[in-house]
């Protein structure tokens, strides 16, 4: 298995067997159980010859239609909730394990080294944050973020019709990867004007195709415009340390400055950057970064992230200290607000710490009523940890510090 030893061999497939048993009996989330539901619906409704339409999450309901439809199959009582919980979270628990696969192989690619590639794959699959968020919690978000990983091998590989290909279906499964477009389009730029036509044909043939289907379905060019520029406009683009830059700030006036940082972020890549030719890796993992820290993300959605971590981790060969305090601020984080989910519901494992927390709250909001908890942890701590792994990023990428922190040499 990727080169592993017996004795790590063995202890990865014990963790694989944990998995799937804290899989089938952790508390149910309720976005998990939205997403069974409406993969029941996506089932009957192409069973009955109708597309069904959600929104953003129309891919992902599609992705996941088929194993509800396998577990109605399945001769067994239908009312028996911890088979279908087990059903459902089947394409996580494979999704998780190719995650791992895909990251041994990138850092194959890169680091041509099976050592550093063992190191990776084992960092993700033994990661606890990873088996809380994505086997227990059932992140479906997995799922866009292996194609993510996808899309990086195969620009490694000079495969851009494939990666383009990749990168539009994670758009389609999760919206938030075109926003990541024009960073990964900066790379293939480097690669010259005949993979960066193939790479962006590849890529925006899918979504044109996607949104011929939904003018059918929206009846309008114009519905489907307005359909999805209202849930751009849903909330804050630019939120800073979880406090809002003015006091009544607009929809519209905060997402132009969201853009504003990409648009930043750009032109520091194309202007300072000496790694940018190297890989989709670094200009992917700080158009996220960015997406992350600077809007008001829930904390499960951090496995967009966690992937691109661990890789940078990796190949660059960095000190542990921000890469394990960045993993300890999130646990403190999820564990003292939305606590561990066992059987019996959700444990809240430090509430002494979240009572100190609540406590913190309530003195800062005599200073602004929009201050609270959140704020104080999941947006100061852990966001000025993203920070500056950003910041961290764009030195080291300034320097040409490539792979295996080591220089960047020119052929």
């Amino acid at each position: 298995m990727f080169g592993l030893s017996r004795r790590w061999t063995g202890v990865v497939l014990v963790v694989a067997v944990v998995k799937i048993l804290l899989s089938a009996f952790a508390t149910v989330p309720p976005d998990f159980q939205n997403f069974v539901q409406m993969a029941g619906y996506d089932f009957v409704s192409l069973s009955h010859g109708t597309f069904p339409f959600h929104g953003a999450y129309t891919g992902m309901g599609l992705l996941l239609a088929p194993f509800y439809g396998l577990w109605l199959s399945l001769p067994i009582s239908h009312e028996n909730e911890l088979i279908l919980i087990l059903v459902m979270k089947t394409p996580i628990i494979v999704f998780d394990f190719l995650a791992g696969a895909l990251i041994y192989l990138i850092i194959a690619a890169a680091a041509k080294s099976s050592s550093y590639a063992m190191k990776g794959f084992l960092i993700w699959y033994l990661n606890p944050y990873n088996i809380l968020l994505i086997i227990m919690w059932g992140s479906v978000d997995i799922i866009p973020a292996v194609f993510l990983l996808l899309t990086i091998l195969l620009g490694y590989r000079r495969k851009w019709s494939l990666a383009g290909l990749s990168l539009a279906v994670a758009s389609i499964l999760r919206l938030f990867p075109i926003l990541l477009f024009p960073a990964v389009l900066l790379h293939v730029l480097t690669q010259g004007r005949k993979a960066t036509s193939i790479f962006a044909s590849s890529f925006l043939a899918p979504l044109v195709a996607a949104f011929a289907i939904l003018i059918t379905i929206l009846g309008s060019v114009q519905a489907v415009v307005s359909t999805f520029a209202n849930l751009a406009l849903l909330q804050p683009f630019l939120i800073f340390f979880g406090y809002p830059l003015l006091p009544d700030v607009s929809f519209n006036y905060t997402l132009r400055l969201g853009l504003l940082l990409f648009a930043l972020q750009l032109y520091v890549m194309m202007r300072f950057w000496k790694t940018l030719s190297t890989s989709f890796l670094n200009p992917l993992l700080a158009f996220l970064l960015i997406l992350f820290a600077a809007t008001p993300q829930q904390i499960y959605h951090f496995n967009w992230v966690t992937p691109l971590l661990t890789l940078d981790y990796v190949l660059s060969n960095r000190h542990p200290r921000l890469y394990t305090l960045l993993f300890v601020s999130v646990f403190l984080s999820w564990l003292s607000g939305v606590g561990l989910p066992t059987p019996t519901g959700p444990v809240l494992l430090l509430p002494l710490y979240n009572q100190g927390l609540s406590m913190a709250s309530e003195l800062f909001s005599t200073l602004s009523p929009t201050l609270n908890t959140s704020h104080i942890l999941f947006s100061g701590i852990f966001v000025g940890l993203l920070v500056c792994f950003l910041i961290s990023l764009n030195v080291r990428s300034k320097k040409g510090v490539d792979t295996r922190g080591s220089a960047r040499t020119s052929t």
